[in-house]
């Protein structure tokens, strides 16, 4: 049977979630007045039902490592693991351009002179904020001009364009890759209701 990365990663995942939830029950009830004879066959009963369930969670465990090593093998035999890494360096990269996108851009040349000539009048006259004299007093403005605000806004678009290119390309690549169970790896699946 051949199933594609997108599934053997869902039918991995049922795998883990059914042995996580399996119950090996070691306790068994005998009724009281049972006879020895009954007592212990009951019990051995009990045994082989144990063992059995073990050796086929044992199995499955088996089965889902598999899968996740032909799955390990496929991701870098078609170049998921390189898409995967690249996938994640542009996410961080669009990351750190977002921290410039909210940033408010300078003030145009001219604003920023009108606001240096009327701070500057300021003190020429004596007005002051806070406390005290004060003769150099600083003014604030963002050092992100319009230009850098473009570049960054072009950069974050390629980067958006780059990161939805990666995720059709490992979409396509998911679909293409196969991992294959054997006819024994089926049929525990299909009796333990995995498949």
């Amino acid at each position: 049977m051949q199933l594609n990365l997108r599934k053997a990663r869902k039918l991995e995942a049922k795998i883990a979630k059914h042995i996580d939830a399996a119950n090996l029950d070691t306790e068994v009830s005998i009724r009281a007045k049972s006879s020895l004879l009954e007592a212990t066959a009951k019990r051995q009963e009990a045994a082989v039902k144990l063992v059995k369930d073990l050796n086929s969670l044992v199995q499955l465990n088996e089965v889902r490592y598999s899968i996740r090593s032909q799955i390990a093998n496929a991701n870098q035999g078609v170049g998921i693991n390189a898409l995967m890494t690249q996938r994640e360096q542009l996410k961080a990269k669009s990351q750190i351009l977002l921290k410039l996108h909210a940033a408010t851009p300078a003030v145009s040349t001219e604003e920023l002179q009108d606001v240096l000539e009327t701070t500057a009048k300021a003190l020429d006259k004596g007005e002051t904020r806070g406390y005290g004299r004060q003769t150099d007093v600083k003014v604030n403005t963002s050092a992100l001009l319009e230009t850098s605000k473009a570049t960054i806004n072009d950069e974050i678009a390629a980067t958006i364009k780059g990161l939805e290119d990666v995720e059709d390309e490992l979409a396509q690549k998911n679909l293409g890759a196969k991992v294959n169970l054997s006819e024994e790896q089926v049929a525990l699946l299909k009796a333990s209701a995995l498949i």
